[in-house]
């Protein structure tokens, strides 16, 4: 997740920031992930790490 962080942020002190930021949405929100087969769970994190950052 840190690497996804980092791609749009562009220096690694905001990047952090930015991944806890999105840890803490990932737990309030974990009840309206739907499995949709493997990578899904990777995929939706991902999804949501981006929009925490733009």
């Amino acid at each position: 997740m840190l690497g996804a962080c980092l791609r749009y942020a562009g220096d690694r002190e905001t990047a952090q920031d930015l991944m806890h930021d999105g840890f803490l949405k990932i737990l309030d929100s974990f009840d309206k992930f739907t499995w949709r087969g493997e990578g899904s769970l990777r995929a939706w994190m991902e999804r949501v790490m981006v929009n925490t950052v733009l």
